[in-house]
């Protein structure tokens, strides 16, 4: 698991298409680039595995993720806060947008971070309930 969440140095290209890096190695994946259909379908074929990797690493992220919502929800619960805090959001979106580099616009990522926010708040509230219900057999 720790070699899913290990940071990996992406170099990131400001070319429109930029060339196929290796996730892991950072070297040109398709240096020479495909011969034949059989090399092409080949280097689509090794191209979806790195997404792939790359997909497995943020699950695990947005896990890792959940796992921390968890705690401020546990803690939440203890001090009878509420689970939405929209200032709160407000800031991370800014702050966010404005670390945000990369091939992602402002509104791709906010729409990104509105569904993982959302998902957390969704988890927050299952842990506020879970608390709540053992509140009550006690």
């Amino acid at each position: 698991m720790q070699a899913l969440v290990a940071q990996a140095s992406v170099p990131v290209s400001k070319e429109p298409n930029p060339p196929s890096i290796d996730i892991f190695t950072g070297r040109d994946a398709c240096a020479t680039g495909p011969k034949n259909d059989s090399e092409m379908t080949s280097s689509l074929s090794h191209l979806r595995k790195q997404i792939d990797r790359l997909d497995d690493r943020i699950v695990a992220l947005l896990n890792r993720r959940l796992r921390w919502a968890e705690k401020i929800g546990n803690l939440k619960a203890r001090r009878g806060d509420k689970v939405y805090h929209p200032q709160r959001e407000q800031k991370l979106l800014a702050r966010l947008s404005i670390r945000r580099t990369g091939l992602l616009t402002r509104t791709e990522l906010r729409s990104i971070y509105q569904c993982i926010l959302r998902a957390s708040r969704a988890h927050q509230k299952r842990v506020l309930q879970q608390a709540q219900k053992q509140n009550r057999k006690r």
